[in-house]
């Protein structure tokens, strides 16, 4: 999606958001959060999500369990 094209429906109809709702937000540690960017396919509403945040990415590292 961050290149512009769906990834289930191939549509090159996507815009983004980097929100500051509550649904936009992840928490990483207790009382902060991140900012979640929403990619959104206007073709078939297919949706991810991203946190572009290096520094958050370094502490969901060592505060997640890793899959």
């Amino acid at each position: 999606m961050k290149n512009g094209q769906c990834p289930k429906c191939n549509s090159k109809q996507i815009f983004k958001h980097k929100g500051s709702t509550y649904r936009s937000l992840l928490s990483i540690r207790f009382l902060k959060n991140t900012a979640l960017t929403d990619y959104v396919c206007c073709d078939c509403g297919y949706t991810e999500s991203y946190v572009e945040d290096s520094d958050a990415l370094e502490v969901i590292k060592q505060e997640y369990q890793k899959v």
